[in-house]
């Protein structure tokens, strides 16, 4: 005899006609009208009824169950399957490429997921209307959950209605994935996504990696506060650096420095300055609980070296997308780019070179840095000329149109220093 509890599966039927048939093994959501909650707020239901009751998959269907669709999340293949789109329309083409999906269609009625999938996605805070199960079919991607798609029959979604909030879920969708827009509908990370493992190395384009990268010269000694990963200074030791680093989060798999300290940047102290040429801060002031206050820390630390080289890197709230936002009233921190909901404090050119400057530390250049466009489109050619169309803009305004801000600054000598120089003050 099978000990092995059967896998229970509820069936949510968004139809008014009821199912033919019900395995044995499973169970139909009770609540049978989609028109007292909403079409989607009926999915709702069934879904925290189905984890509440401990059931392991939940089948959405429209009038028929269709078997197929049950193997590969039951075997554990998938942690969804959708009826495939066998004839995908111009919208659902476009709707792939703006998703980068390799999905025919994303509102198919007839679906099976596994609950265990639903846990990781927060689709309470979904719609109530028709274009539900759009905003999970974009959940699951954003939490790297597997999706297969089978070729069974599915029903056509009408309505003019339907097909405006589905394009304006995709666009949403769109821009939050590229750090425009924040919907904490789409904040689903993939498990163990947490840390600093989605700041990236940005190279083969203008970028503070690469500016510092071409910058530093071999030999070096280099100290990065905020190091991430620590994928520059892997770089730099190509170079033939030595390398420190400083972050709250340890480094990567694989990646070793000469000398690493995992401390928090508010509260730790800055080694001596005499010890390095440079010092990068790349995309970490923008995090500091108090910029100001780090920074007197920072002009402590150098105050015996006026040689050092501060590299410092951060976002430039006053690019031009920031501003047409505000100007049809919208400001959303999001998961990354210069709202990054981690940033603590936004700088343009003018206030960031005002807090170096009554910090001690004199500006020697600054440049605008174009938008990241090879990390939000796979085309080359696309984000080879936005690119160039970027630096071109940035060449006319520099505050409007660059995305980030990039300056290297060094200590105005300080009064221990003069004194230290004159034999008034003992080493």
């Amino acid at each position: 005899m099978d000990s092995q509890p059967k896998k229970k599966l509820l069936i949510i039927n968004t139809a008014g006609s009821p199912l033919d048939t019900i395995p044995p093994e499973a169970e139909l959501f009770p609540i049978e009208s989609t028109t007292v909650h909403g079409y989607g707020a009926y999915q709702k239901l069934g879904f925290r009824y189905a984890i509440n009751r401990g059931f392991d998959f939940v089948a959405v269907v429209h009038g028929k169950l269709h078997a197929d669709l049950l193997p590969p999340v039951i075997e554990d293949r998938a942690d969804a399957a959708f009826a495939a789109n066998k004839r995908p329309g111009i919208f659902s083409r476009l709707q792939r490429r703006i998703v980068q999906s390799d999905l025919t269609g994303f509102q198919s009625r007839h679906r099976v997921y596994s609950t265990r999938a639903l846990q990781r996605i927060p689709f309470d805070l979904n719609t109530n209307d028709s274009h539900f199960e759009t905003e999970v079919a974009f959940q699951l991607i954003i939490a790297q959950q597997r999706i297969v798609e089978i070729g069974v029959p599915a029903p056509a979604i009408p309505g003019v209605s339907h097909v405006w909030n589905t394009a304006a879920t995709t666009l949403k969708y769109a821009v939050q994935s590229r750090g425009i827009f924040y919907d904490r509908k789409f904040d689903c990370a993939a498990p163990g996504a947490a840390g600093n493992a989605h700041y990236t190395l940005k190279l083969g384009y203008k970028s503070p990696h690469s500016l510092t990268l071409s910058q530093i010269p071999s030999g070096s000694k280099v100290l990065e506060l905020g190091c991430a990963g620590g994928y520059v200074g892997e770089k730099l030791l190509g170079k033939g650096c030595r390398v420190s680093g400083i972050d709250v989060f340890p480094l990567a798999d694989g990646v070793v420095l000469d000398h690493f300290e995992e401390a928090d940047l508010n509260n730790c102290t800055l080694p001596d300055a005499r010890n390095f040429d440079f010092i990068l801060m790349l995309d970490v002031i923008e995090h500091l609980h108090d910029p100001e206050v780090f920074m007197e820390r920072m002009k402590a630390a150098c105050a015996r070296n006026p040689e050092v080289r501060l590299i410092i890197s951060t976002g430039n709230v006053a690019f031009f997308i920031q501003r047409a936002l505000l100007l049809f009233g919208q400001f959303n921190y999001g998961k990354r780019g210069i709202l990054d909901r981690t940033h603590t404090r936004l700088f343009t050119f003018g206030s960031i070179g005002r807090l170096l400057n009554q910090s001690g530390f004199e500006v020697l250049g600054q440049d605008g840095i174009p938008a990241p466009f090879p990390l939000a489109f796979r085309n080359r050619r696309v984000s080879s000329t936005l690119l160039a169309l970027n630096a071109f803009l940035i060449g006319l305004s520099r505050t409007l149109f660059s995305y980030q801000i990039y300056l290297v600054a060094k200590p105005r000598p300080s009064l221990e220093y003069v004194l230290l120089r004159h034999g008034r003050l003992k080493t």
